[in-house]
């Protein structure tokens, strides 16, 4: 009896299958909005005809997204039917240089800032970050990615990630703060002329003591990375990215 049962269930499981024509199921990527499609930082465009939820893709001002979703069918060369399973705005700003007009204080301000995961792709330089901001907080806080021009090597940049929490900084006296976590971009392939450089990333973070961190205690960090141009680079219009746009989603 047990044998036949189990033979019943590897039937109805190929059977299964055999309906099932999904190309990849939870297919995860970052990809900037174009219109009613997105075009993922690996080049493929993807079109929602299903999605487990109501998507405006209007609602994202930035006009770059974080999402999952399973690749039903292939339309065309690169181009693919999905089904939209989640979904996030990304921060999508400009790289900035001391000299820029954005207001001074974004760029000179250096509140700590934990960077969870860092890559590049699409012509992006990505992050998850976390910051600390105060309990039921709506203030807006300001993050900026700046090119360190008098660092400049052949061959070697240096970037700085600027935090401007807008006075929510915990301390001693004030502990009443959560943190928030989020993406952001930063398109750095109009910046670099070479086809593959040397990058350092320098950041003021919250303490790490072991498994954790303090949000009291502050260290400087950096990271020094490989770049190489990618065969797929999106081309962001400057226009379209405000000058000023604030972390507000977290």
């Amino acid at each position: 009896m047990r044998k036949i049962f189990y033979t019943l269930l590897v039937i109805s499981a190929l059977a299964a299958c055999k309906k099932d024509e999904t190309l990849r199921y939870n297919n995860t990527t970052m990809g900037n909005i174009q219109g009613e499609e997105i075009i993922s930082d690996q080049g493929n465009t993807f079109v929602i005809t299903e999605s487990l939820f109501e998507v405006d893709l209007s609602i994202y001002e930035s006009k770059r997204v974080m999402l999952t979703c399973d690749v039903l069918r292939q339309t065309d060369e690169k181009t693919y039917d999905i089904r939209l399973t989640s979904i996030a705005n990304v921060l999508a700003k400009n790289v900035k240089t001391m000299e820029d007009s954005t207001p001074v204080e974004d760029l000179n301000i250096d509140n700590p800032v934990v960077i969870r995961d860092i890559w590049y792709s699409g012509g992006y330089l990505n992050m998850l970050i976390e910051i600390a901001q105060k309990k039921d907080s709506q203030t807006a806080h300001y993050i900026n990615l700046v090119h360190d021009t008098a660092a400049a090597e052949d061959g070697k940049y240096t970037f700085v990630l600027r935090h401007n929490a807008q006075g929510e900084v915990p301390s001693e006296e004030d502990k009443e703060f959560t943190t928030g976590i989020g993406y952001v971009s930063f398109p750095i392939s109009n910046i670099i002329t070479e086809d593959a450089a040397k990058l350092v990333l320098k950041w003021n973070s919250h303490k790490f003591i072991g498994s954790g961190y303090s949000l009291i205690q502050t260290e400087e960090r950096s990271k020094e990375f490989n770049w190489e141009r990618v065969g797929f680079e999106q081309s962001p219009n400057p226009a379209t990215i405000p000058n000023r746009t604030a972390y507000k989603y977290l």
